[in-house]
């Protein structure tokens, strides 16, 4: 077994620790100073497991920060180049380091890991990295939804037979299979945020995606739609996302205004005009609205392919979506979770999978909205989901 030790210190904590390892009969054991040096040897060595503190000099001369060790494993998963260890932990005697900086750690999946001297530290370690993957390996698809309440509960009885997978995570996985359109079976990995909103959103995503490697990721769901483009229930495959908060708040002491400065994320060409094609040919729709055994809307259940505007806040007033409409003028639909999953697969670093966003309207973001309409929105987005991976994907 190879072992990285990334601590600008020789100290008492870095003896125990290789006294430890040595106990395990680990004498493969590299001890750097600096993260550019614990960066150059992962460019051309694999690690069984890194060990990193949290308070390090980026390099010899410099001050210790307290964001180095977090930069670094930034690095790990995102750069390319890096041979990404079998199994990272993060280490510091630092109680407030470790409030600091274990949001950052739990979107990459890492322990964080608050060292006190602890006699058992490196069996641990090792028991939870030579643990067997429980099935862990990679997936063709992987799909997120929002909650787990409404949204998730609809792809767990889409009809596939769903089994929970065991892992070390603080989500819950379940995995399924379907058979694509070369009549291949292919994996599906599926799981749910805690909370709503971007930032949950792409910590789940980056998880998923440095945990499974799918080749599609695929987010379903609820979402308000923009009255008068499109009805109750109807499917909104987002072409194109921002985030419509983003930009700068100015104002005085009566009103306040938002200079809106968007970054758009697009969806794959070619996907986008594959679910065009499904949309005008009016592809499922029927057969799902028809399949519903419960109250539906009264109109034409339809999928649009467009514009979708993702923001930190539930929206139930006429002038936010007035004040969205401007940023956008062909926005279809409002919703809080899309653009912090696009960021993560944007930033993954290695080949990113391809994305899908469906996501159906229960409500149109205005003070009249209700939960009347939220499980079949889910439905019809999952069902559409699954129509699509089955159908339109080539995997191969």
């Amino acid at each position: 077994m190879k072992v990285l030790i990334v601590d600008d210190q020789y100290d008492q904590k870095i003896e125990e620790i290789i006294a430890q390892l040595k106990k395990q009969e680990i004498t493969d054991i590299h001890h750097v100073m600096y993260t550019r040096e614990a960066y150059q040897k992962m460019l051309s060595c694999e690690y069984d497991l890194v060990l990193l503190d949290l308070h390090i000099r980026e390099d010899i001369g410099e001050e210790i920060s307290t964001d180095a060790g977090s930069a670094l494993l930034e690095l790990i998963f995102t750069d390319d180049a890096v041979i990404r260890p079998k199994f990272t932990v993060g280490i510091t005697s630092h109680e407030e380091s470790y409030q600091e900086n274990i949001d950052i750690f739990q979107k990459f999946g890492v322990t964080l890991h608050l060292f006190n001297s602890e006699p058992n530290f490196i069996d641990n370690i090792l028991n939870i990295a030579n643990r067997p993957s429980s099935g862990v390996k990679e997936y063709d698809v992987a799909i997120i939804t929002a909650l787990r309440h409404i949204e998730f509960d609809a792809l767990l009885r889409n009809g596939s037979d769903w089994k929970e997978l065991l892992t070390d995570d603080c989500n819950k996985y379940y995995t399924t299979t379907f058979v694509d359109k070369q009549n291949v079976e292919r994996s599906i990995i599926a799981t749910f945020c805690p909370k709503m909103g971007m930032p949950v959103a792409s910590a789940v995503t980056m998880k998923v995606l440095n945990k499974f490697s799918p080749k599609l990721l695929v987010m379903t769901g609820i979402a308000a739609g923009v009255e008068g483009k499109v009805n109750l229930g109807d499917i909104l495959a987002a072409e194109l996302v921002w985030d419509w908060g983003s930009g700068k708040l100015e104002g005085n002491e009566s009103e306040s205004y938002l200079h809106a400065d968007p970054d758009p994320i697009k969806m794959n060409p070619s996907l986008a005009i594959e679910l065009r094609d499904i949309s005008e040919n009016r592809q499922y729709v029927d057969q799902i609205k028809y399949k519903w055994c419960g109250n539906s809307p009264d109109t034409q259940l339809s999928m649009h392919v467009g514009a979708v505007a993702s923001g930190s806040s539930v929206l139930a007033d006429y002038l936010s979506v007035d004040n969205i409409k401007k940023q956008k003028r062909s926005v279809i639909g409002v919703e809080m979770e899309a653009y912090g999953v696009l960021t993560a697969v944007s930033l993954v670093g290695k080949k990113p999978p391809e994305t899908l966003i469906l996501k159906s309207v229960c409500d149109f973001a205005n003070p009249h909205k209700n939960d009347d309409w939220q499980k079949y929105a889910a439905y019809t987005s999952t069902s559409m989901a699954f129509e699509v991976i089955s159908k339109h994907i080539d995997f191969s």
